[in-house]
């Protein structure tokens, strides 16, 4: 099935991929009829089909036989969204015909099958819900964003332009090439100074709230990280590096996620880095948090960290259960700690993991596990007792 973006059932999904699959049954069955190049000059670029005219046709078939399997996609390559794009436009040029897809009030058990219930048989509405986002239409701006400067698209637009290669044509495609293999040769360093700064501070920041047990456990996850923030800001600014809470990111399904912490430099050429992202969580949800945070980062990312916040379980069961937790992660086989959990720069219960970036296989990413404990029954009933 190709995805739709909505929180709907697995059949309403079938319902809406259906109304697809009659779209590209009928562009089939007239380019069968009548003029097949005049048709595919309808959905696809003309460079591509001029080049490759034989791999449209392979492609509209696929997506014919995508939308008939039982695959649960949440993605699909841009060339294939810029199809699926211009044969949504095409039907509505050329057919007033409706739809006739029905869905039951039993059917409807949220705002988003409410949504499509209302809107099934609407196939405008399908450029909304079918997309994620509409970027393989912006190719010329984005190669343009990177000519003037490759990481404001990968940086700041969360954009690997190489996958938007088969909708350039031959002469941007080999400008683009060209420019990105000198980068790509470029070693670009990974700041280890700026790394353990970073971590050191994040460090420090969490002792000294720590120091206020009896404050800080009433607070919940977003004001114990805007605490954190304030604390760092100060002291990031002095070496040129700047934090932002809640700063978009990441390969949320439905639309971009929020960062807790992002974490970025310019260098001395005025190129922007990102240094780290950063989860902070309250002990429960530690697994999800560095899933979370991995979904948040890229291979240009060379760190990022987790925090915490513990305020209801023994510290040493917690420190326990997170050993176990980072000896058994993986994400479908993916993401493992090449390396043995070790303490990270000799700080305090703060463990640093080394992961291999999919993407880049041989370059890799250190992600940093802070912990801020405010549970100590112990201590507490002394200081109760020397109270009496």
């Amino acid at each position: 099935m190709l995805p739709v973006y909505l929180d709907i059932s697995k059949s309403l999904v079938e319902k809406a991929n259906h109304n697809i699959y009659l779209i590209f049954e009928w562009f089939i069955e007239d380019c069968k009829n009548q003029d097949e190049e005049a048709f595919l000059q309808k959905v696809f670029p003309p460079f591509y089909l001029r080049k490759n005219p034989q791999r449209c046709m392979e492609i509209i078939y696929e997506m014919k036989d995508m939308i008939l399997d039982s695959y649960e996609r949440d993605y699909l390559k841009p060339i294939y969204e810029y199809v699926l794009y211009m044969m949504i436009e095409w039907w509505q040029e050329i057919s007033e015909k409706d739809m006739g897809a029905k869905i039951s009030k039993s059917e409807i058990s949220n705002e988003d099958e409410k949504y499509i219930a209302k809107n099934i048989n609407n196939i405008e509405e399908y450029k909304s819900f079918m997309f994620e986002d509409w970027d393989f239409l912006d190719v010329p701006t984005l190669f343009k964003c990177y000519i003037q400067n490759p990481n404001l698209v990968s940086g700041m637009f969360n954009i690997e332009l190489n996958d938007y290669i088969e909708l350039m044509p031959d002469d941007i495609k080999e400008k683009f090439e060209t420019m990105r293999s000198k980068l790509l040769s470029v070693e670009i360093p990974i700041l280890p100074d700026d790394e353990e700064f970073v971590i050191k501070s994040i460090y420090n920041a969490l002792i000294r709230l720590e120091s206020y047990p009896r404050d800080i456990e009433e607070f919940s996850e977003t004001v114990l990280s805007n605490l954190i923030l304030n604390i760092l800001h100060n002291n990031f600014y002095k070496k040129g590096i700047s934090i932002e809470r809640e700063a978009p990111g990441g390969y949320s399904k439905k639309q971009t996620g929020e960062l807790d912490f992002s974490i970025y430099k310019y260098d001395d050429s005025g190129v922007f880095r990102k240094l780290a992202v950063g989860e902070n969580k309250e002990w429960g949800k530690f697994e999800n948090s560095i899933k979370q945070l991995i979904g948040y980062m890229d291979n240009n990312i060379p760190f990022g960290f987790t925090i915490i916040f513990n305020k209801k379980t023994k510290l040493n069961s917690v420190l326990d259960r997170r050993i176990e937790i980072l000896n058994g992660f993986n994400v479908n086989g993916n993401f493992r700690s090449i390396e043995k959990v070790e303490t990270a720069f000799g700080l305090n219960n703060v463990l640093v993991t080394k992961h291999e970036n999919p993407e880049q296989p041989g370059s890799y990413f250190n992600l940093y596990h802070f912990i801020i404990n405010t549970y100590n029954p112990d201590r507490v009933e002394a200081a109760r007792q020397a109270r009496v």
